[in-house]
C-alpha cells in the first residue's frame, strides 16, 4: 500500500483553482500553507507529476 498526503496529479492551474475555491479554509494555522507558499515553485508541480508517472510505471511492472 502506498499513501500520499498530497495529490501527485496537481498542476499549477489546478492548485490555483483549489486555492480560489478554498479561501475560507486558508486560515492561519500550524499545518495550513499560505497561498504564496503553495505557488512559490511552479516547477515543483512538474517534478511531482513526473514522479507520479515514474511510480505508476514501476507499479505496472510489479507482479499481481
Amino acid at each position: 500500500m502506498i499513501a500520499w498526503q498530497f495529490h501527485l496529479e496537481t498542476t499549477v492551474q489546478s492548485a490555483k483553482d483549489t486555492i480560489a475555491a478554498s479561501q475560507d479554509e486558508l486560515v492561519e494555522a500550524p499545518y495550513v500553507q499560505k497561498e504564496k507558499e503553495m505557488l512559490q515553485d511552479p516547477e515543483r508541480f512538474s517534478r511531482i507529476r513526473n514522479f507520479m508517472y515514474m511510480l505508476l510505471d514501476y507499479l505496472e511492472q510489479l507482479p499481481v
